[in-house]
C-alpha cells in the first residue's frame, strides 16, 4: 500500500524544483523506509510520469533562465555600447569630445559648425592672429581666448608658417552665462 503522505511530499518538492535524490534523503533522514519512498515514486511515474516532466522541466527551465539573464545582459551591454559611441559622435555631455585640432596655413582657414576660422598671421613669440566669421583676435602661445562664440587654443607653430589650434565651439544655448 502507497502512503499517500509520500506521494504528497514528493509531488509537491518536485514541483518546487527540488531533485528527486534530495527528495529521497529527505524522507530517509525523517524515518521513512527505502520501499516505502520506492512504492510512492512508483505510483507517481506508473499514474502520469510526473518525476520525470518535472526534473527535466526543472532543469531545463533553470537553464532557460540563465540564458535569458545573460541574452538580457548582452542587450544592454550593445545598447549602452551604441548609444556611447552616438553621443561620442555628437560630442554632447562629455565636454573636451567637442574640441578639434586643426592645421592652418597663413591666410587660409576652414568652416567649422557653420563657423569661418581662418590663420590670418603668425607673429613674434609664436603669437597668432585668428579671425571667426569676421572678428579677429591676437592669441599668446600656450594660450586660449574666445572669439566669437569659438574657443580657440595656440598649440603650436611650425617654420612653414602653419599654426596647430585646437577649437571648441561654444553653443550659447547652452553656456552658463
Amino acid at each position: 500500500m502507497v502512503d499517500q503522505r509520500i506521494v504528497d511530499y514528493i509531488k509537491t518538492n518536485l514541483s518546487n524544483g527540488f531533485p528527486l535524490e534530495q527528495i529521497k534523503s529527505a524522507l530517509i533522514n525523517v524515518g521513512w523506509q527505502q520501499k516505502d519512498i520506492n512504492n510512492a515514486i512508483d505510483s507517481i511515474n506508473s499514474s502520469n510520469n510526473t518525476i520525470n516532466k518535472n526534473n527535466k522541466q526543472t532543469s531545463s527551465g533553470k537553464k532557460n533562465n540563465k540564458k535569458i539573464v545573460f541574452v538580457s545582459i548582452c542587450i544592454v551591454i550593445i545598447f549602452c555600447l551604441i548609444l556611447g559611441f552616438f553621443l561620442y559622435l555628437k560630442g554632447h555631455g562629455f565636454g573636451d569630445l567637442q574640441t578639434r585640432t586643426l592645421f592652418l596655413h597663413t591666410n587660409s582657414g576652414t568652416e567649422i559648425d557653420e563657423k569661418w576660422i581662418k590663420l590670418v598671421s603668425i607673429g613674434e613669440n609664436d603669437e597668432i592672429t585668428i579671425e571667426v566669421d569676421g572678428v579677429s583676435e591676437t592669441i599668446e602661445h600656450y594660450s586660449k581666448k574666445v572669439v566669437n562664440d569659438v574657443e580657440i587654443e595656440n598649440v603650436e607653430i611650425n617654420d612653414n608658417d602653419m599654426a596647430k589650434i585646437k577649437i571648441k565651439i561654444i553653443n550659447p544655448n547652452t553656456s552658463n552665462g
